[in-house]
C-alpha cells in the first residue's frame, strides 16, 4: 500500500542518517551513542525486511558491548538476535539467545527485564514443542508482584499463556477465555497497540476454534480498526494468525471465497516477511 511505501522510504531515510552518524562515532570514540545508532539501524534494517543485515549490525553491538564489559547493552543485542532467529523459524536457536538474555537480566537485577525476557523464552518455548515449559514461566510472570511485572507485560503473558492452553490436547475453553478476557480488558484501558492487536489476534484463535461465530465478526473489526490505526502494519505473525483464525471461521459457514481470500493474503504475507513456521499453518489452512 501507499503508507507502507511511504514508511519504507522514511526508514530508508532514517537508516542512511545512522548511517552517516556510525562512523563518526566510531572515530570519535563515543561508544555509547555508536551503540545507540547501530540498535537503532538495527531496528530499520529488520523494518525493511534485510534480516541478514540486522545480524551483521548486532553482531557489531555484541562485539562492542563485550569489549566494554556492558552487560545491559549486550543483553538488549542477544534479545533481538533471538527475535531475528525467531522470525526466519529457527526457534532453537532462538530459546537459546532468549535464555542468555534472561540470564543477563537476573545477573543485573533488572526485574522488569526478566518478566520480559522470560514471555519471550516462554514463547520460543512453545514454538520448540516444549509448552509445559513455556506454561510455567507464563504462569509465572503473570502470579508476580505488580512491582516487578509492568500490567503490558502481564497482560501479553496471559494473551500468550491462551495460545499454549488451546493448542492442547483438551483446551479449557473456560480458562482460555478468562485469560483473554482478563487481558482485553486492561489493554483496551491503555490503548497499546501492539498489545491489543496480539490480543485480539488470540481473542480471534479462540473464537475459531471454539466455533463462537456469533463474536467473530465483531473481535475482526476490532482487530482491523486497530492495525488501521497506524500507518505501520501489524507485526506479520500477529497478523497471520488474525488472518487465518477469521478465514477459518468464514469456511465454517459456507463462505469459501472471502476465506480463500483471507488465506492468500495470509501466504503472501507470512513468505514476504520470511516466516516459515507460519507460512507453513497458512499452506495447510488453504488445503482444506
Amino acid at each position: 500500500s501507499l503508507a507502507v511505501s511511504e514508511s519504507n522510504l522514511r526508514m530508508a531515510t532514517a537508516a542512511q542518517h545512522a548511517n552517516e552518524a556510525i562512523p563518526i562515532f566510531a572515530r570519535i570514540e563515543r561508544v555509547a551513542e555508536l551503540q545507540k545508532c547501530l540498535l537503532a539501524r538495527e531496528t530499520i534494517e529488520r523494518g525493511l525486511g534485510d534480516l541478514q543485515a540486522a545480524r551483521r549490525t548486532l553482531q557489531c553491538v555484541m562485539q562492542n558491548s563485550e569489549r566494554q564489559g556492558n552487560l545491559d547493552v549486550n543483553r538488549v543485542a542477544v534479545k533481538k538476535l533471538a527475535l531475528l532467529e525467531f522470525a526466519m523459524g529457527r526457534f532453537d536457536r532462538a530459546a537459546e539467545r532468549n535464555a542468555e538474555a534472561l540470564e543477563a537480566s537476573r545477573h543485573l537485577g533488572n526485574l522488569t527485564s526478566e518478566a520480559r525476557d522470560s514471555i519471550n523464552l516462554a514463547e520460543t518455548l512453545f514454538e520448540c514443542g516444549r509448552p509445559a515449559e513455556a506454561d510455567i514461566l507464563f504462569s509465572t510472570v503473570i502470579s508476580q508482584p505488580s512491582a516487578q511485572v509492568e500490567p503490558d507485560t502481564r497482560e501479553v503473558a496471559r494473551a500468550l499463556l491462551s495460545m499454549v492452553l488451546l493448542e492442547s490436547d483438551d483446551p479449557d475453553s473456560l480458562s482460555i477465555a478468562s485469560l483473554i478476557e482478563d487481558a482485553l480488558v486492561q489493554i483496551r484501558r491503555r490503548g497499546r497497540r501492539h498489545s491489543m492487536l496480539l490480543a485480539l489476534s488470540c481473542e480471534l484463535a479462540r473464537s475459531a476454534r471454539f466455533s463462537l461465530l456469533g463474536s467473530i465478526d465483531s473481535v475482526w473489526k476490532e482487530f482491523q480498526d486497530s492495525a488501521h490505526s497506524s500507518e505501520i502494519p501489524p507485526p506479520a505473525d500477529i497478523h497471520a494468525q488474525a488472518l487465518l483464525a477469521y478465514a477459518i471461521s468464514l469456511l465454517s459457514r459456507g463462505r469459501v471465497e472471502e476465506a480463500k481470500l483471507h488465506v492468500s493474503s495470509a501466504v503472501d504475507l507470512t513468505t514476504k516477511a520470511d516466516l516459515p513456521s507460519w507460512s507453513a499453518r497458512a499452506e495447510a489452512v488453504c488445503a482444506t
